[in-house]
Parts: C-alpha cells; sequence; structure tokens
C-alpha cells in the first residue's frame, strides 16, 4: 500500500487545555480560551472556544477541497460561501462533536444544514464520510 505524504502539517499548542492561552506555531494566531457557561466554564469575556477555532478552519478546509474539485471539473467555485457550526453535546456515556455546513455555489442555496457527528476516540473506517 502507498503512503499518502502530507503536503503541509499546522500545529497549535494549547495551555491548560480549554481554559487558556492557544497559539499556533508560526505566530499568526494566538488566542485565550475559555469554556463558555453553557457548558459549565467561566465563559470569560473576548475569549474562544476551541470549536470556534475548529468551525473557521474546517469551513475553510472545505472551502478549499470544493475549489479544488471544481477546478478539476473546469468549473469555477470561487464565489462559494460556507459557513460551519460545532456544537459540543454530552450525554451520560457520550461526547460528541457535532458539524453542520451550509454551502452556497454560484447563488445555488445548499440543502438544509444536517449534522454529522464524530464521536472523539472512535476509528475511522477508510473513506468513511465524515464532512
Amino acid at each position: 500500500m502507498d503512503t499518502i505524504k502530507p503536503r503541509f502539517t499546522a500545529t497549535a499548542t494549547a495551555t491548560v487545555g480549554r481554559n487558556g492561552p492557544t497559539a499556533t506555531s508560526n505566530g499568526m494566531i494566538f488566542v485565550d480560551l475559555s469554556v463558555p457557561k453553557a457548558m459549565g466554564g467561566p465563559g470569560k469575556p473576548g475569549t474562544v472556544t476551541p470549536e470556534h477555532l475548529f468551525a473557521a478552519g474546517y469551513a475553510a478546509c472545505f472551502g478549499g477541497a470544493l475549489d479544488f474539485v471544481a477546478k478539476q471539473h473546469k468549473q469555477d467555485a470561487s464565489k462559494a460561501r460556507g459557513t460551519c457550526a460545532v456544537s459540543i453535546c454530552v450525554e451520560p456515556s457520550l461526547l460528541c462533536c457535532n458539524i453542520h455546513r451550509r454551502w452556497v455555489i454560484a447563488g445555488i442555496p445548499a440543502p438544509p444544514i444536517g449534522p454529522n457527528a464524530i464521536t472523539p476516540g472512535a476509528p475511522l473506517a477508510a473513506g468513511r464520510k465524515i464532512g
């Protein structure tokens, strides 16, 4: 089996987990994190959550993938616009992350937003769609 070699790897470091500073290795992102009050945390003003960062990154990556595929098919996706929402769900025996996304491509609205659940730590089968 061939090994897929990464072309790029981004690195970030969080101090004190969800209630402390987080920074990228290139110094372009430095944010203070705080667990929101809805999750029992302090919900400090002027802070973000890992879910905010994940939503921004997911939307940007999905948009990049969309543009890549469009170019392969000689299509223009330069006006595509996407929104991603990330939610944390906590149940007695489950912690999950719901990802909702909505894209508008060339003025055509996408179908209604639908969740995709990812259970942290669960193995992903090869080829399983998670986004």
